[in-house]
């Protein structure tokens, strides 16, 4: 595994210039002896716990001789959290020490990953690193403080999102994934204990510990080879092995938005390996069976997040965000290959409303219609004049349970018609030149 030697962020190749500082690659690590070092004596207990050399202070304690602890924020899988005030400036900011349980060097490294991340990236959704160094056997960071509550904890006491804040919300997220993929970094844990709503309203996307380069597969992911993430919100290829890029934390963030829009995860298990075969193999639900009064174009975005195939979601988190902030109040129609159209109509319900200049005379319900790899079942068709008449097919939900009646597949009707319509274009143009 290659590691920066300035750095300590992960490389995709021995020799390749580092995503994080620019520098090339090499098969060693940074010495903590490189950081800023700070003496002090160590309490060999900690004040609160009595646990020994982890990271606990109390308010009033001044942290490397600068940091005024002024409450204790929470613990995390590599690191204690706190607010201080800096003696110096006066700032408020949160201070991040690693815990001396962490001789690990894979936790060292991925604290050291997110200094680097952190110091690397500049974005108003991205908590900007005030500085950073080592004390005594303690890697520690300061950062922008953010004073608000993360979504985990807002979803839990107040229910769903309404759809219109839950775009708004992840639209931004998407920025700051845009900006770390800009540079080349993956985030690779998005959920939304990592998300925070500050009191003004602005969002901020927190925690790179777990943060790679683009192309980093998991064997290159720790030492031990072990999964990094949360299950509940990694993409298919991250339970696969595959190398993983920005789509990877576009799959995530469509998680995080299902959850934020109904309140309820995607997929739900038992055991880690049932919830990996159904992240890789089962088709997410859509939003709008669960919650009816999700946009049409809104529930769109989010299957289209949670696609499988990477290639099948969004390019990038710009595009994304774009889509998310979209101006709707005109209504959105969206072009199939075969000429048809998909209406967004928000006040039906509908699950999918497909428009078209011809009719179907096979198409009556309750047929089952196989549509961008979900089942729809048929409830209404009809015809709308005006100067350009359409027939409108509207469609519902299926439910998992539910024996599905005469399926037919739209993307072999499409190619049907075509082949046909192209033999009688043939026959005409014989029979011209004949």
């Amino acid at each position: 595994m290659a590691i920066c030697a300035k750095c300590g962020f992960d490389g995709l190749e021995e020799g390749k210039v580092c995503a994080v500082c620019g520098e090339i690659t090499v098969s060693h690590t940074t010495p903590l002896s490189d950081l800023t070092t700070e003496k002090r004596g160590t309490p060999p207990q900690s004040p609160r716990t009595g646990r020994g050399r982890v990271p606990d202070y109390p308010d009033g304690f001044v942290y490397a001789g600068r940091y005024e602890i002024a409450g204790f924020l929470g613990r995390g899988g590599m690191g204690s959290v706190y607010r201080v005030r800096d003696l110096e400036s006066g700032a408020t900011l949160a201070l991040k020490v690693l815990h001396a349980a962490a001789d690990d060097p894979g936790g060292s490294e991925r604290f050291r990953r997110e200094i680097g991340v952190l110091a690397k990236i500049r974005h108003p959704s991205i908590p900007a690193i005030a500085g950073s160094g080592l004390l005594d056997d303690e890697m520690y960071f300061v950062a922008e403080f953010v004073d608000g509550q993360n979504l985990r904890r807002i979803v839990r006491e107040k229910g769903p999102f309404e759809p219109e804040e839950a775009a708004r919300v992840c639209a931004a997220v998407a920025d700051a994934l845009d900006e770390a993929h800009r540079h080349g970094v993956i985030h690779r844990d998005v959920k939304p204990h990592n998300v925070m709503i500050a009191t003004d309203g602005r969002v901020r996307l927190l925690d790179f510990g777990v943060a790679r380069g683009v192309g980093i597969d998991m064997k290159t992911i720790t030492a031990t080879g072990m999964i990094v993430g949360t299950p509940e919100y990694m993409s298919p290829e991250q339970f696969e092995g595959h190398r993983v890029d920005g789509r990877s934390d576009i799959y995530s963030l469509g998680v995080v938005l299902f959850e934020l829009l109904t309140g309820r995860l995607p997929f739900v298990a038992d055991t880690p390996v049932a919830l990996a075969l159904a992240h890789t193999r089962e088709p997410a639900p859509p939003p709008r069976s669960i919650r009816s009064e999700i946009p049409a174009w809104l529930n769109r975005i989010v299957l289209k997040c949670l696609e499988k195939n990477p290639a099948d979601r969004f390019a990038l988190a710009a595009d994304l965000a774009a889509e998310l902030r979209k101006d709707r109040s005109r209504g959105q129609f969206r072009r199939l290959v075969g000429g048809d159209y998909v209406v967004d109509d928000e006040l039906g319900g509908w699950a999918l409303v497909l428009a078209s200049a011809r009719e179907r005379a096979d198409w009556s319900p309750p047929m089952t219609l196989m549509f961008e790899g979900r089942p729809y079942r048929l409830e209404r068709a009809e015809l709308e004049q005006g100067p350009s008449p359409r027939w409108i097919y509207r469609f519902g939900f299926c439910s998992e349970s539910e024996v599905y009646r005469r399926v037919v597949d739209y993307a072999e009707v499409v190619a049907g018609e075509a082949e046909r319509e192209k033999g009688t274009l043939s026959s005409k143009l014989k029979k011209w030149l004949g």
